[in-house]
Formats: C-alpha cells, sequence, structure tokens
C-alpha cells in the first residue's frame, strides 16, 4: 500500500471521528437523548477519541518513518555517486593509459623503421 494512501487514510478516519464526535456532543449537550442512549454515547466517543489519538499517533510515525527511510535513501544515493565518480575517473585513467601505450608504440613502430631504412638505403 503506498504511503500516500495510508496517510490519506489516516487523516480521513481523523475527520470522520471528529465530525462523528463533534455531532454526538452537540445532540448530547442538546439533551436529545436517554440515558441508557446517552451512556452508549459517551463509550462511543471516547472510542472516537482514542481512535483519533491512535491515527494521529500512527500518522506521525509514518511521517517519522518516511523520513528515515528518505535519509537512508539519500545517503545511498550520495554512495553511489561517489562510485560513480570514482568508476568513471578509473576508467579515464585507463583509456589514457591505453593512448599513452599506443602513442609509445607508434613511436617505437617509426624508430624501428627508421633503423631499417638506414641499413637498407
Amino acid at each position: 500500500m503506498e504511503w500516500t494512501l495510508v496517510t490519506a487514510l489516516c487523516a480521513a478516519a481523523t475527520v470522520a471521528g471528529g465530525a462523528f464526535g463533534a455531532v454526538v456532543h452537540h445532540a448530547y449537550a442538546r439533551g436529545n437523548f436517554d440515558t441508557g442512549l446517552a451512556t452508549k454515547v459517551a463509550s462511543l466517543d471516547a472510542l472516537t477519541t482514542a481512535t483519533i489519538s491512535k491515527t494521529e499517533r500512527l500518522s506521525a510515525e509514518l511521517h517519522d518513518y518516511k523520513m528515515v527511510t528518505s535519509a537512508a535513501i539519500a545517503r545511498m544515493e550520495a554512495n553511489l555517486s561517489a562510485t560513480s565518480t570514482a568508476q568513471i575517473a578509473a576508467e579515464h585513467r585507463i583509456a589514457k593509459a591505453i593512448e599513452d601505450f599506443g602513442a609509445a608504440i607508434n613511436n617505437m613502430t617509426t624508430r624501428i623503421d627508421r633503423v631499417l631504412e638506414a641499413r637498407t638505403g
């Protein structure tokens, strides 16, 4: 499940629970309930409050986890970047060494050609 979906569900539960609690509190304050129903509503109100608090805690924990995960990903990306930079530098050094070796071979071939021409010519 995507983190944004979980966060959205937590927010929706918080809003829904808060709205339910407000309606129950308003109706209860007006005295529209009998005693048995008022007790059930009070327990539902307490349950709603507990649910909201758990939802907020879960949302905070998800946010903390997201921050920790983001930091870990940033560290891995930095390590990969450093490794890539080192690998690119090593490849450049190897390419330069190959070019230098080719130049040295060409230089040696030129000298051998001069020596052979001097002997034959």
